[in-house]
């Protein structure tokens, strides 16, 4: 190893020691966010952009289960087996062009914030329909290799201490796949957010087992541990949940499944929703589930619709309109997921 090089990997195996340093790094990362505007003006601006978020990126390994190894970074390919997280995230994998379609058709909205947006694929197609969208992670690393599209979009945020968005300032309150990250207990306070948030509409999903009066039921499979397949199942449709913390499903390396924490029933979902103030929104979940339905996408999207209370929003068209769908499923060329 040459002079040069061995200079290198020291100067980045101690900036990477220093920036475990909480604070430090939350003031670099900070100043790499504020930097990334610059990108694209300078070449030797973007070479530096690059060294800095590669050693943020190793310095955020040990920030928690949503830190970088939570999104593939420094996984070799193939190491998802057993393992929390994404083995790869984008539109097609994600399907956010087709979750982008059906917001759009189910509440023509002029305005719409994702909880939990990940690195902006929904955000950036409901951008690509002319929808204000805006969104918020907890993840800082997914936060940081935002869109570049949309990096202006995203922005870092703990739904359970509030988002920096104003109350009431979009159509639609999006959350995929989030809810479900939180503890049971605190629910509540992220259902109040999303409330404070929306000044129409709420769409949520997030893992459910037991009956489903849409037509297609959830199940304990994956979401429990194995010994307790049984036990789960034996408790019958009566049976509401959450599911214990012990009782749930583990990766291969000690870590909940997904890092999902709140496993309940459809029943205990749709009331913690209406224990709030909200409105399920019966017939346009019957719309929501035939496009579910439609792109074999029910064993895996387990969705809820309602309005908030005191819901004040003027749609630009009728709800759930074909032909607004048909537009998006050309533009998006929804077809190839057939």
């Amino acid at each position: 190893m040459s002079i040069g090089a061995f200079f290198k990997r020291f100067l980045v195996s101690s900036s990477v020691l220093i920036l475990q340093i909480k604070p430090l790094f939350r003031l670099v990362d900070a100043g790499v966010s504020w930097a990334r505007t610059y990108v694209g003006k300078n070449v030797k601006v973007d070479q530096m952009y690059r060294r800095m978020v590669k050693v943020i990126d190793f310095a955020d390994s040990s920030s928690g289960l949503y830190g970088p190894s939570y999104f593939g970074f420094g996984r070799t390919e193939g190491d998802r087996e057993g393992l929390s997280g994404y083995d790869s995230l984008s539109i097609d994998t994600s399907k956010s062009d087709l979750s982008a379609a059906i917001v759009d058709y189910l509440f023509a909205p002029a305005s719409v914030i994702e909880v939990g947006c990940a690195e902006g694929h929904l955000v950036s197609a409901l951008v690509r329909l002319g929808i204000d969208a805006r969104g918020y992670d907890y993840s800082r690393f997914a936060v940081r290799h935002s869109l570049e599209e949309v990096s202006d979009r995203i922005k870092w945020g703990d739904l359970l201490k509030g988002l920096s968005a104003e109350s009431k300032s979009a159509d639609v309150v999006v959350a995929l796949e989030t809810l479900e990250h939180l503890p049971p207990e605190m629910i509540h306070l992220a259902i109040e957010e999303l409330i404070r948030l929306s000044r129409g509409f709420i769409y949520v999903t997030m893992p459910s087992f037991g009956p489903n009066d849409m037509g297609f039921d959830g199940w304990f499979e994956g979401k429990v541990k194995d010994e307790r397949l049984e036990y789960y199942k034996s408790l019958g449709a009566s049976y509401e949940g959450p599911v214990p913390t012990v009782d749930l499903a583990v990766d291969k390396n000690g870590n909940l499944v997904e890092g999902h924490t709140a496993i309940a029933s459809f029943s205990w979902w749709r009331r913690q929703f209406q224990n709030a103030g909200c409105v399920r929104e019966i017939e346009l979940e019957k719309h929501l589930y035939e496009k579910i339905a439609e792109f074999s996408m029910t064993p895996h999207w387990n969705a809820y619709l309602f309005r908030v209370p005191n819901a004040k929003v003027e749609v630009k068209r009728d709800l759930a309109d074909e032909e607004a769908f048909t537009r998006s499923r050309r533009l998006f060329d929804l077809d190839r997921y057939l």
